[in-house]
């Protein structure tokens, strides 16, 4: 798949999202709802994960994946969340999901991979480090588990079984990211 394939997908996905999740949720709290997202941050957000695929040897023009924009270190610019998809980035337990930090107009920094994520991803009420913890699904000893995740010095956990385990029916989460 060519780069302007992958941002015309992820404008179709942003704008499914949107359409889909705009009828069943409460209205977001002005801290959570997700910004506008141009096409040119769309666009942005690919070309940092080209590069990322590039740094780690995979090919980029292979690569399916939904993005969700949130500012998630309280900096006032969006940051992105990429779900990669497809059997290279997924196996029964979950998928890699890519954090990278807003740095401005036309710019992300990659800031973790955390591999074996499920769907929903919550935003939690809580932050650690000024980040947003998030809230994933994963499979801990073939159980399917709800997970906190907090970033660290090193960004999110690796690996989302490292997370600790809750009771989703019991957390403040006031966003889904996905």
């Amino acid at each position: 798949m060519k780069l302007h394939a992958l941002a015309r997908s992820a404008s179709r996905f942003a704008l499914a999202l949107s359409i889909g999740l705009g009828g069943c949720q409460p209205p977001p709290s002005e801290s959570s709802s997700p910004e506008a997202v141009s096409p040119s941050t769309e666009a942005d957000v690919t070309t940092a994960l080209n590069d990322f695929l590039r740094r780690n040897d995979d090919a980029p023009e292979a690569i399916a994946y939904k993005a969700a924009y949130h500012d998630l270190d309280g900096d006032g610019l969006n940051d992105a969340l990429v779900l990669l998809q497809g059997p290279n980035w997924c196996s029964l337990s979950g998928c890699a999901l890519l954090t990278f930090r807003g740095a401005g107009p036309q710019s992300f920094i990659f800031v973790s991979k955390t591999e074996r994520i499920r769907e929903p991803i919550l935003l939690s009420a809580t932050r650690t480090n000024s980040w947003r913890d998030l809230v994933v699904s994963t499979v801990i000893r073939e159980r399917p588990e709800d997970v906190m995740l907090t970033i660290g010095p090193q960004g999110y956990p690796a690996d989302a079984t490292a997370g600790k385990i809750i009771n989703r029916l019991e957390l403040k989460a006031d966003a889904v990211s996905f």
